[in-house]
């Protein structure tokens, strides 16, 4: 696996990305998110932090189906810029 090196200058012509942490409840993928999240920050990278508890709080009518987490991860795009969800 190659590592890269991030850095405010780097990622100000970087393309977006989208990091998805997958697996069994309890095996820590919200740690490890939240690790990740507060190091690109720390190295001045634009992140957001969007956990799947939060996107269930605002849509409550969705559950843990294939079906469901499609579903629920569409949510999103409908957001409004700069809404921030706060744990």
């Amino acid at each position: 696996m190659s590592q890269r090196t991030l850095s405010p200058e780097s990622t100000a012509t970087a393309e977006a990305a989208v990091l998805w942490f997958t697996g069994l409840s309890g095996s820590g993928k919200s740690t490890i998110a939240t690790r990740v999240h507060e190091e690109l920050a720390r190295r001045g990278v634009p992140v957001e932090y969007i956990d799947g508890d939060a996107l269930r709080a605002v849509f409550p009518n969705t559950g843990f189906t294939a079906r469901s987490a499609r579903s629920t991860c569409a949510g999103p795009g409908t957001w409004p810029a700069g809404w921030r969800h706060t744990a």
